[in-house]
């Protein structure tokens, strides 16, 4: 079957970083305690580590089974299953299942109903993919989450062995993967679980730890070389027929950050950088990029707005602001505004508004100022 399979991959390098890291973490720790435990199960689960099915025990049984925050119950019984499924033990799991559905059953009609997630989410780690749909198909809650029904779907797919399906799937996890950067220990590590699940379900499968063939420059310890970041990051956009990278930031005064990322190739189209690159040191080196505080940099302090890297001449570039609609018709509706130059709804992200400066107002530092020092997906 031809198909275009994502590329997005474990970073390995990240994780035996994240590894040192949380033992560093826990030099100090009492004897029998162990700080982020759960991050150090899941890194070693990826790593494909002997130990990994160990802490993967010990992290589900330090898993609370539910608890009360502010007046709600939530329950985490779904999650230590799969840990277990994660670590291989499906004794655990069934026994884990049916004591959730033992007390699902004895509940009142209003407790019921806070069960049914668990369940539904139950019967997928345990690969009961019949009785995972018919429970989202009956309960309407559970059709308000997209994440539900993307676990429907590959529930579908694992059923009717449709690999086109668990493409379609894998395709958006690992989109919300990048845009969300969400790295394979951390809260939302879920996507990753998903994507693994959805790769595994093509035709042929997709080993996401398996590196993609690449002329990765390599150190004595099989690592890529990171001495000049910068430098190869110009390098790799320039083959790839890359002429600028564009990204912006745009705050909505409640603390939550929307914006785009794309970047130009010389054919003068563009690409939305949650399709990923081919190449994966170039991937991680440009995410690390725009993941720089840039704004920090620049000559004069610029926290939201509109950036660009232009690959010729190595800089990188404030150059416009950037509102959302609410705040474009306020600044419009101003007697005084800052409103000097051409507005224009920017295509990447329709709900937003970009003003490009003239250039000779663009404020710019050299891309040597980034040294590499963040590494994400």
């Amino acid at each position: 079957m031809d198909l275009e399979y994502p590329n997005l991959r474990l970073n390995q390098q990240r994780l035996h970083e994240m590894v040192q890291q949380i033992y560093k973490n826990n030099e100090t720790q009492p004897q029998g305690s162990f700080y982020q435990l759960p991050e150090l199960a899941r890194c070693l689960y990826y790593l494909r580590d002997p130990q990994a099915a160990d802490y993967l025990r010990q992290a589900a049984q330090k898993q609370a089974p539910s608890i009360i925050y502010k007046t709600a119950m939530i329950d985490y019984e779904a999650e230590r299953i799969n840990w277990y499924r994660l670590a291989g033990d499906r004794a655990t799991m069934q026994r884990l299942y049916l004591q959730l559905l033992y007390k699902a059953t004895k509940a009142d009609n209003s407790d019921y109903v806070r069960y049914q997630p668990q369940l539904f989410a139950a019967h997928f780690w345990l690969g009961n993919d019949r009785e995972c749909i018919q429970l989202y198909l009956q309960d309407s809650n559970l059709q308000e989450w997209s994440i539900c029904g993307w676990i429907a779907q590959i529930a579908e797919a694992r059923l009717t062995n449709n690999p086109q399906l668990a493409l379609e799937i894998a395709r958006r996890c690992a989109r919300e993967i990048r845009a969300e950067r969400v790295e394979p220990w951390d809260h939302w590590a879920m996507y990753w679980d998903l994507y693994e699940i959805c790769c595994g379900l093509l035709d042929p499968p997709l080993n996401i730890d398996q590196p993609l063939a690449s002329d990765d420059p390599l150190d004595s310890d099989g690592r890529i070389d990171l001495a000049h970041p910068a430098e190869r990051l110009i390098e790799l956009l320039q083959a790839e027929q890359i002429t600028s990278l564009e990204w912006a930031i745009y705050n909505n005064h409640d603390e939550a950050e929307v914006g785009y990322r794309l970047y130009r190739l010389a054919d003068g189209t563009s690409k939305p950088l949650s399709e990923g690159f081919i190449n994966q040191e170039l991937e991680r080196l440009v995410w690390d990029f725009m993941n720089f505080d840039w704004a920090g940099a620049l000559p004069e302090y610029q926290p939201h707005g509109v950036y660009q890297l232009d690959i010729a001449n190595a800089m990188v570039n404030y150059v416009g602001m950037i509102w959302n609609e609410y705040d474009y018709a306020e600044e419009q509706a101003y007697e005084i505004n800052s409103l000097l130059y051409p507005v224009t709804v920017h295509p990447a992200n329709p709900e937003l508004y970009v003003m490009y400066l003239p250039e000779d107002q663009h404020q710019g530092v050299d891309v040597a100022f980034w040294h590499g020092e963040q590494r994400g997906y």
